[in-house]
């Protein structure tokens, strides 16, 4: 898999929100959002391959409960990352253990309507990685997938550069519930999977 790509799938790199017109009433938490707890547990199914994410460990940074994301194929750990909530804000710390410069956010007050930009960068396997561009959120809407129907904030950007490839993301998270559905676009191609299955503590 091309670094590009795989950094892409590591996760949702957004950051610094910035509202656009007036101020709606304050929605759910990001954290009902995104439930960082050890033990959580979600299945997604891209086509026919599945794989499970999970949160193995919790720790504090920065006074933040950082969760330690386990991506699982076939009983074998293939990636991590580390995620919490400060704030109306859910942000990745770490890929693979490596320190994100600075962290991102990947989700900015959940049913507001929303524009920010991102710029991050993370040496991993001794390579460095870029990512960059500017995303956009609004209200919840509708979303069926294996796992249910589900009322979801989506985050979209058509404008995002990965280590200079041009990338497209659109993320899909449910309150009490989190990550339902991703897409991913970069170099022609296009993964997509959809959650299954879960179980939070």
């Amino acid at each position: 898999m091309p670094p590009s790509f795989r950094l892409a799938l590591l996760g949702p790199f957004l950051l610094t929100g910035v509202l656009l017109g007036e101020k709606p009433a304050p929605g759910p938490s990001a954290a009902s959002y995104y439930p960082i707890a050890k033990g959580n547990a979600w299945t997604y199914k891209a086509g026919e391959s599945r794989f499970v994410m999970k949160i193995t460990e919790v720790e504090k940074t920065g006074g933040v409960a950082v969760g330690k994301l386990v991506t699982v194929i076939n009983d074998k750990n293939i990636s991590s990352e580390h995620v919490g909530v400060d704030g109306d804000k859910v942000k990745r710390y770490k890929v693979e253990d490596k320190a994100l410069s600075p962290p991102v956010t990947f989700l900015d007050s959940p049913g507001q309507k929303k524009s920010w930009k991102v710029a991050t960068t993370v040496e991993v396997d001794g390579v460095k990685h870029s990512l960059e561009g500017e995303f956009s959120s609004g209200p919840p809407e509708d979303v069926k997938v294996p796992a249910g129907a589900f009322k979801a904030v989506v985050v979209t950007s058509d404008k995002m550069k990965a280590n200079g490839v041009d990338l497209s993301i659109k993320y899909w998270f449910a309150e009490k519930v989190g990550l339902v559905k991703q897409e991913v676009k970069l170099a022609g191609q296009t993964v997509t999977f959809e959650l299954e299955k879960y179980q939070l503590k």
